[in-house]
C-alpha cells in the first residue's frame, strides 16, 4: 500500500473518497436528465443492494453497474462509462451546478492575493522542527506529496521551527522553488515545492440569478429538497 495515500486519510482538509464522489455526483446528473427526473443514483444503490446483499459477501464489478444502468434505463452506459470513469476528463463543474441551478462563486474579487507566498500547510512545534497537522488539498504542498505527520526541519538547507517559518516564507516570492527537508517515520527526506499565492476567498456553490422552472425541478428530484428561495 501507498503509504502517502495512506496518510493521506487523517487529512482533515481533505476528502479522500472525493474522487468518487465526484463521479457519483456525475452519474446521479446524468441519470436525472436522461430520465427526465424518474431515475436517479439511488435507484442505482438500490438495485445493487437487492442484488449483492451485503450478508452474502457477494461483491460486483464494473459490468454489474453498468448491466443496472442499462435495465434502468433502456440503453447503454458503456460510452458514459468509458468518458467518465475508465478514462475521465476534467469535470465541468460550471456545467454540472448550472443544470441544477446552481454556480460557483469566489464573490466580487480574485481568487488570489499574488504578493503573499503560501504552502497550504497547518504545522504545530515539534522537537527538531514543524509536525504537519493539516495539508490543504490543491495546495503547494499537497501538491508536493506532504502528508499529516511531516517533520518538516529545513528549507533551503536553513533550519526551521513552526514560529519561524513565516519569517522565512517573507525572504522569498511567489513561484520560488524551494527544497524542504522533512522526516517522515525517522526516515530523513527532500521535497522541492514551488510556493503559490494565499486563496483570497474560498469558493461558495451559490443560486444562479434566475434559475428555470426545469432547474429547480432537477435540483428538488436531485436533493429531494425544494429549491432555495434565498
Amino acid at each position: 500500500m501507498d503509504c502517502s495515500r495512506r496518510d493521506r486519510a487523517a487529512n482533515a482538509w481533505a476528502d479522500i473518497y472525493a474522487e468518487g464522489s465526484v463521479v457519483s455526483w456525475l452519474l446521479d446528473i446524468a441519470l436525472l436528465q436522461d430520465s427526465g427526473g424518474k431515475i436517479s443514483y439511488r435507484d442505482v444503490h438500490e438495485a445493487l443492494f437487492r442484488r449483492y446483499p451485503s450478508e452474502q459477501g457477494k461483491g460486483f464489478q464494473a459490468a454489474d453497474v453498468k448491466a443496472i444502468l442499462a435495465e434502468l434505463t433502456g440503453h447503454s452506459w458503456d460510452d458514459w462509462w468509458a468518458r467518465n470513469v475508465d478514462a475521465p476528463a476534467p469535470v465541468d463543474f460550471d456545467r454540472l451546478l448550472g443544470s441544477v441551478g446552481l454556480r460557483i462563486s469566489y464573490e466580487d474579487s480574485d481568487k488570489t492575493v499574488p504578493t503573499r507566498p503560501w504552502v497550504g500547510w497547518k504545522a504545530d512545534q515539534a522537537e527538531g522542527g514543524m509536525k504537519l497537522t493539516g495539508v490543504e488539498r490543491g495546495s503547494p504542498a499537497w501538491n508536493a506529496g506532504f502528508v499529516p505527520d511531516d517533520i518538516i526541519t529545513a528549507f533551503d538547507g536553513r533550519r526551521v521551527t513552526n514560529d519561524r517559518f513565516d519569517d522565512a516564507l517573507t525572504e522569498r516570492k511567489v513561484g520560488d522553488v524551494v527544497t524542504v527537508s522533512y522526516f517522515r517515520r525517522d526516515q530523513l527526506l527532500q521535497k522541492t515545492l514551488k510556493l503559490g499565492s494565499i486563496p483570497k476567498n474560498k469558493p461558495k456553490v451559490v443560486k444562479v440569478a434566475n434559475a428555470t422552472a426545469a432547474q429547480k425541478a432537477l435540483y428538488q428530484r436531485w436533493l429531494l429538497a425544494s429549491y432555495p428561495a434565498k
